[in-house]
């Protein structure tokens, strides 16, 4: 009787393994493919964050899903990259014929214009499923690419830019006003200093073009902590460029009838070429190799780390970095090239406006 027993419990659980199985095999869904029913799929996965998953937003594009989510903040790169490994395998498994390619940008939830994109093809999925490549193989092999998206913004940052008077320029109702309304003050006495400094006029436009993105930030009602941490940045370096011109003016006002003309625009924020070819050979290590690849945007980031130099501000681990960045540009590896300079790009405050998302 007890041996009875066993075989029967064993037929049962024979029986329960080949359920399963076919499970994993036969398509969940029906045969059309949608965005919609890929949506479903994503939100029904017990994968994302509960709280994200009704966020989701799904597009074809022939072969390939694409997914936008924000990021669990304590998410890691790992998480991430195993989140779409997981994802793609439920996709691919009801949409077998249909799709090969899974891409998923997830968006930071505190600042919404960074995120970071993976792609999982299914030749990948399969390998994994057959053992064919380890865990830690799989996520090593999987890139993961910074990614930005601020042109959404243009049209309030074209609305600072364009003002012909900054003195004019109103701030909006809501978290940190006092401080929003005492930063632009600072960044039109910026203007009225470095006019005065004599130097080669300053290209306010970086300036107000972060400050807009602030007021987007309000406007959006995005979380507090981020509107802070940008009100706090930009006054720092608002601060550091007025503390420039006012050595500068200080100069200037030391020399006999304060009319000098020779006094020389090194340090100044846009100045021409001549004091840039100054400048590199005052600091050899910032020299850009014109071979490599991403000229132009190594070009700047070398530019503003000499005009924090000539600030006064320790620029070892910034050189440490662009140097890094002269490697990778020579180095044939496009994907560690755009990581290194989107970084750093991000740390200087130099992040350009990519299409939208």
């Amino acid at each position: 009787m007890p041996n009875l027993l066993q075989k029967l419990k064993g037929l049962f659980f024979a029986v329960l393994l080949l359920a399963l199985l076919q499970s994993q095999i036969v398509p969940i869904e029906a045969a059309t493919i949608s965005e919609n029913k890929v949506k479903e799929i994503v939100q029904r996965a017990d994968i994302l964050a509960p709280e994200y998953r009704k966020q989701v937003n799904v597009s074809l594009n022939n072969d390939l899903v694409s997914i936008s989510a924000y990021r669990y903040p304590k998410a890691s790169q790992r998480d991430c990259k195993i989140d779409t490994i997981l994802l793609a395998k439920e996709i691919m498994a009801a949409y077998p014929n249909d799709v090969t390619r899974i891409k998923a940008v997830y968006w930071d939830t505190f600042d919404t214009n960074m995120g970071w994109e993976i792609e999982v093809n299914s030749a990948e999925v399969k390998a994994f499923a057959l053992g064919a490549v380890s865990k830690d193989e799989l996520l090593k092999s999987i890139s993961l690419t910074p990614k930005t998206n601020l042109s959404a913004k243009q049209d309030i940052i074209n609305a600072y830019t364009n003002s012909p008077d900054l003195t004019k320029i109103q701030v909006l109702k809501g978290p940190y006003e006092s401080d929003r309304i005492i930063l632009i003050t600072k960044i039109c006495d910026l203007k009225k200093r470095a006019a005065e400094s004599k130097v080669q006029e300053l290209d306010m436009t970086p300036y107000l073009q972060r400050f807009a993105l602030i007021e987007r930030a309000v406007k959006a009602n995005r979380p507090s902590q981020l509107i802070r941490k940008r009100i706090d940045n930009l006054v720092t370096e608002v601060s550091q460029a007025i503390v420039y011109y006012n050595k500068r003016i200080a100069i200037i006002n030391s020399m006999p009838n304060s009319t000098n003309k020779n006094v020389r625009p090194v340090t100044a924020l846009s100045p021409g070429e001549k004091d840039w070819q100054y400048l590199i050979k005052k600091y050899p290590s910032l020299s850009p190799n014109k071979s490599g690849q991403e000229f132009e945007r190594r070009n700047t980031i070398s530019k503003k780390i000499m005009q924090l130099a000539e600030s006064g501000n320790n620029i070892d681990e910034l050189v440490q970095q662009f140097q890094l960045i002269e490697q990778s540009s020579l180095s044939g590896n496009n994907k560690l090239l755009e990581m290194r300079i989107s970084n750093l790009e991000r740390h200087l405050g130099l992040l350009s406006f990519p299409a939208a998302r």
